[in-house]
């Protein structure tokens, strides 16, 4: 009987590590999170990933339909919904808020794509989804661009990417949130994604 190993324990043993090791997954997930939301400038967007986090309730991600707009109205100008497609990798926004229509050229059914429209800020959103859904966890990004009406202005925008999912595996959308006016910029920013 030396050497034989009783299947059952095996099993227990294995489904144990899983659990221990999601749950310490889930730890470094929640520590994450907590260092993105200490990063935020913007109230608005801090406003509104302290909604789409208090939606995840145990979850990597929430479902697209627990999105309450009335739950984030300072974001509901800048709030972007793009939907996520799965091999060849698309973004395609799917409601994009006043100002995000007027400043970046970005409205519903717009494409997001690499290059696309030079000067602007696609290239950035496409690359911040991007991460997001490799990554599986929200991106924070903060970067100066020039509005389409007005070309000779530069300014800070911090953005951040949210990941949404109806399986709650698969991301097949995220919601973004923006500002550029009211948060102030260290003296030592830098962009990134």
């Amino acid at each position: 009987m030396q050497g034989r190993r009783n299947p059952a324990l095996v099993t227990l043993r294995v489904a144990h590590r899983r659990r221990m090791r999601g749950r310490l997954e889930m730890q470094d997930y929640q520590a994450y999170l907590d260092e993105i939301g200490s990063r935020i400038l913007s109230p608005s967007v801090k406003g509104g990933f302290d909604h789409w986090r208090s939606l995840l309730r145990g979850k990597r991600f929430p479902k697209r339909r627990e999105i309450d707009p009335t739950a984030i109205p300072n974001q509901l100008l800048r709030v972007t919904l793009i939907e996520v497609q799965l091999n060849p990798l698309r973004f395609t926004t799917r409601l994009a808020g006043e100002y995000v229509r007027l400043h970046q050229g970005i409205g519903a059914g717009t494409q997001i794509v690499a290059g696309g429209h030079p000067g602007q800020s696609h290239d950035r959103v496409y690359r911040r989804c991007k991460l997001c859904v490799e990554q599986r966890r929200p991106i924070r990004g903060l970067y100066q661009f020039s509005p389409l009406d007005r070309p000779h202005v530069r300014m800070w925008v911090e953005a951040l990417a949210c990941p949404l999912s109806d399986d709650g595996e698969t991301i097949d959308c995220m919601v973004c949130f923006g500002a550029d006016h009211d948060f102030k910029v260290p003296a030592d920013a830098k962009e990134w994604p």
